[in-house]
């Protein structure tokens, strides 16, 4: 796959389909019901993305960033990082993996960590500093059955409650006419626990 931008947020991370909505809900599903789950998994996926501040798309994944040149330091956007790939200024490779012509050695002045990178060796622009350095890396995958979880309640919450705004009806009464009650609160205090579990803060 071709490098990629670390903004802006990817979807199609979960591997999640209509098919395991359906199976959630019990129903056979028409063309359009399947078009309509399709929009909302693609659509809380990237709700959670923006909520957390992360990529979570890592499997065949190399992201990049452009940064000033000439730091010891640098933080990435995504983590945990799994393996640098490549580092250029200027547009010249400084490491690259099983380069033989590396500026950079890993484990030796370039150092990897969860979230950051570390060069031992100053390696400045010939030309500006500004936007002359580019990290291309890998992540792991950092999350769990308790996303995909999430990502199935909330859509078929949303898909079996359409016809009520979207809104989950906890009860219906006949008395004196029709009254509908409902929840607004357990799959949103949910789906907010696992944005803060993994909301990454911006420093």
């Amino acid at each position: 796959m071709a490098d990629t931008k670390s903004r802006p947020y990817l979807s199609g991370w979960s591997g999640l389909t209509y098919t395991d909505i359906a199976n959630l809900v019990g129903k056979t599903l028409t063309a359009t019901e399947q078009n309509v789950i399709t929009d909302l998994i693609t659509s809380i996926e990237l709700f959670i993305c923006n909520q957390t501040n992360r990529q979570f798309k890592y499997s065949g994944m190399t992201y990049y960033e452009t940064v000033d040149a000439g730091r010891f330091e640098y933080l990435t956007a995504n983590f945990p990082i799994n393996a640098i790939s490549k580092i250029t200024v200027d547009g010249n490779i400084k490491y690259q993996v099983d380069g033989v012509n590396n500026v950079l050695t890993l484990g030796t002045d370039l150092f990897v960590y969860e979230d950051h990178i570390r060069i031992t060796q100053l390696i400045p622009s010939a030309i500006d500093n500004s936007q002359a350095m580019k990290i291309y890396y890998s992540i792991s995958q950092f999350w769990g059955a308790d996303v995909t979880l999430a990502i199935k309640r909330l859509v078929a919450d949303l898909f079996l409650s359409k016809e009520y705004g979207t809104k989950g009806v906890t009860s219906i009464g006949i008395s004196g006419g029709l009254n509908l009650s409902f929840d607004n609160i357990s799959i949103a205090n949910y789906l907010k626990a696992i944005i803060n579990q993994y909301r990454a803060f911006n420093v």
